[in-house]
């Protein structure tokens, strides 16, 4: 996801956090980050406004999803200049 690897476990945290927030748009990146998995797909892209969901999302994550967090923050500051 977003070019870091992801385990099914953390993935599915990740839905879990995505879930209890509830918003139509993160239940729709939850489930389709659920199909992803479901699929096994191995690259999952993330468009801007995904990846800055996700980001406010792991304002705290669990320790297999730093990795990912920090990417996002990354990426959200370089689009920031």
């Amino acid at each position: 996801m977003a070019g870091i690897e992801v385990s099914g476990n953390d993935g599915r945290t990740l839905v879990d956090l995505l879930l209890r927030i509830g918003r139509d748009a993160d239940l729709a990146l939850a489930h389709r980050i659920e199909r992803a998995y479901s699929r096994e797909v191995r690259n999952m892209a993330l468009s801007a406004e995904e990846g800055d969901h996700l980001l406010g999302v792991l304002d705290d994550p669990p320790d297999g999803l730093v990795e990912l967090r920090g990417k996002l923050a990354r990426d959200h500051s370089a689009r920031q200049g």
